[in-house]
């Protein structure tokens, strides 16, 4: 959400503390930033712990971080904006890539960061 996009953001809220922001349309060439982002990163597979023992998540990740080379700009425009707009210092950015139908994510919870004031 480039802030000089024009993209106007909607807040929806789900409860008295937790909120979703959606801003459409800020991507310009979402297509080609889909393209560079699935050849350029380096997915792998991962395994989390549920309940009695380790499995293999259903999906492959990936991972940027300030510093090392970016898999395009749109990554580090994006990171800044984000936190720019919520005065949080994010590490980097996390990324998901759901390969067909049978690639999922398990309901979770991630952990709460607490917003600079």
């Amino acid at each position: 959400m480039p802030e000089d996009s024009g993209a106007l953001v909607e807040r929806m809220w789900l409860d008295e503390s937790s909120w979703v922001d959606v801003s459409r349309g800020w991507l310009d060439d979402a297509d080609e930033v889909y393209v560079s982002l699935l050849s350029g990163m380096p997915w792998k597979t991962s395994s989390v712990f549920r309940y009695d023992r380790s499995i293999e998540e259903p999906r492959l990740g990936s991972y940027w971080r300030p510093g090392n080379p970016t898999p395009h700009p749109a990554i580090i425009e994006s990171h800044r904006t984000l936190q720019r707009r919520y005065k949080v210092r994010f590490d980097g950015c996390g990324m998901a890539y759901y390969r067909n139908e049978r690639d999922s994510v398990a309901f979770h919870r991630d952990p709460r960061h607490s917003a600079a004031r």
